[in-house]
């Protein structure tokens, strides 16, 4: 076998490796994810929806939307469960905004006005 070849078929083998290693990582954290779940948490669904665990059986899950009310889905539909400091949950609190203050006893609180100046908390 020449030296080409050879390094054609590594070449190969190694992208095979990779890719098996890449699906066998994403189930795995799919397969945390549906562990992961419980009553009260917040998750993510596939389709975008924001909800709350009601209840988890074993193949499928019971959300309560924001309007409160409930929808059953199958537990893989479920990408995340959201932290309280994740942007998307609907549970988050943006840090508050610490203005800076220019020294004349303004406090500079980022906005502007329409005409762009910026515009000064007294």
């Amino acid at each position: 076998m020449d030296p080409l070849s050879l390094l054609l078929v590594g070449g190969l083998v190694l992208i095979l490796v990779l890719q098996f290693n890449r699906v066998r990582k994403q189930q795995r954290e799919a397969r945390d994810t549906r562990s992961a779940l419980e009553v009260g948490s917040e998750v993510l669904t596939a389709a975008g929806m924001v909800a709350t665990v009601a209840t988890v059986d074993e193949a499928t899950v019971t959300l309560r939307g924001a309007d409160g009310h409930l929808t059953r889905w199958v537990k893989g539909a479920v990408v995340r469960v959201l932290p309280d400091s994740d942007p998307v949950s609907s549970r988050y609190q943006p840090p508050a905004a610490t203005g800076t203050t220019d020294g004349t006893g303004t406090t500079d609180t980022g906005a502007v006005d329409d005409d762009g100046t910026p515009r000064h908390q007294d």
